[in-house]
């Protein structure tokens, strides 16, 4: 066979459901598979495929997730986070925030921190950005504003996170609880703001101009070899290799302090995330046309294609299952060994992978 099979990602996938909206964030664990969308709709089904429950939270949801000390649901929404009940959906709790949220993330003792920020249109900016700390009964802890907007959230030791901040300071904001303070300490990083990062004790930043910075376990900056100058959307690490995805469709693969392998997906590479030890996820998006494949993190090679209906907005992977929403309100779930077999069987949409770059290429025309 010439290169990678191209298949219609509804014809592998283990199940499909759909909500009334595009889908923004989704979740998935050893019980529920959560789903999140545009209008404000949660729905929840088993790891069967059965619905559990649906709540309305009235605004975009931004991000779900499970907080591990009580196994409660953490969500934003709109201006909103909340705790929710997995059993049935119900909200235990909402607080409210000045800005759209943007980030969250779950601390020690039931806590977590949401990042938001107030965009102004005439301005085309973002003009308020504040992090907020709250306790497990939704209770505001400490509140922090600043002027730059962070595009990723590091959890350290307990009382301390970091933030990588886009323009105009840039850099990396260091937090520290002091009581009933929260310390802020700005390490300059150069002028490329962060766009993007991944790493909690160990920090790996990604910059406009395609640089990434490494914070060690000390809070000390070190740049990484040149490897691309193409800004760095998104990336992702495992215990030794660190996946880049860029603006222009490079997926590279950063292993021992060298270049491992790098490939070109030609278009734009939105999300990267690990299926297991061997395989990793790059989504593309051209401005018209979405693609998943699926590479061997070892070697770059692309077991697979997978053409997509409309937009992937969000992805998560559990124990051989993957979980996609899409901007059409599909949810796609495959799983990995149901996924192979289908790989090997099904018939192709495009085998040539030349055929491929040609059809996209004549989508950005």
């Amino acid at each position: 066979m010439d290169g990678p099979r191209t298949l219609a990602a509804e014809s592998v996938a283990w199940m499909e459901r759909r909500m009334p909206q595009s889908i923004s964030a989704v979740h998935i664990d050893d019980s529920l598979i959560l789903a999140g969308d545009w209008n404000g709709a949660i729905v929840a089904w088993n790891l069967e495929g059965e619905e559990l429950w649906s709540t309305d939270v009235g605004d975009r949801v931004t991000s779900i997730k499970i907080d591990q000390t009580d196994q409660n649901i953490r969500c934003i929404a709109g201006r909103e986070a909340m705790r929710i009940n997995p059993i049935d959906g119900d909200i235990i709790w909402r607080t409210e925030f000045d800005g759209s949220t943007d980030i969250l993330a779950c601390a020690d003792g039931g806590r977590c921190w949401v990042s938001s920020s107030v965009y102004d249109i005439e301005l085309n900016d973002f003009i308020i950005c504040a992090i907020t700390l709250i306790d497990a009964e939704g209770e505001i802890i400490h509140r922090l504003e600043f002027d730059e907007r962070p595009w990723s959230l590091h959890i350290l030791p307990p009382g301390e996170i970091a933030l990588g901040l886009g323009r105009p300071r840039g850099g990396l904001l260091h937090l520290k609880q002091d009581g009933d303070r929260l310390i802020d300490t700005h390490l300059d990083l150069g002028d490329s703001p962060v766009c993007c990062g991944t790493g909690q004790s160990e920090i790996l930043l990604g910059h406009i101009d395609g640089g990434i910075t490494e914070i060690n376990i000390d809070g000390k900056p070190e740049s990484l070899p040149s490897i691309t100058k193409e800004t760095i959307e998104c990336m992702v690490k495992d215990e030794s290799r660190l996946l880049i995805g860029t603006s222009e469709g490079s997926a590279i693969c950063y292993d021992n302090e060298n270049i491992s392998w790098s490939i070109d997906l030609e278009a734009e590479i939105e999300n990267i995330c690990f299926s297991n030890r061997e395989r990793a996820w790059f989504s593309t998006w051209s401005g018209r046309n979405g693609l998943i494949s699926l590479l061997d993190s070892d070697s770059g090679k692309i077991i697979t294609h997978l053409t997509l209906s409309a937009r992937l907005r969000d992805i998560a992977v559990h124990e051989g299952f993957t979980v996609i929403g899409m901007d059409d309100g599909r949810l796609l779930v495959f799983e990995s060994e149901m996924l192979a077999r289908r790989i090997d069987s099904a018939p192709t949409e495009e085998n040539n992978r030349s055929d491929l770059r040609d059809r996209l290429r004549a989508l950005r025309k």
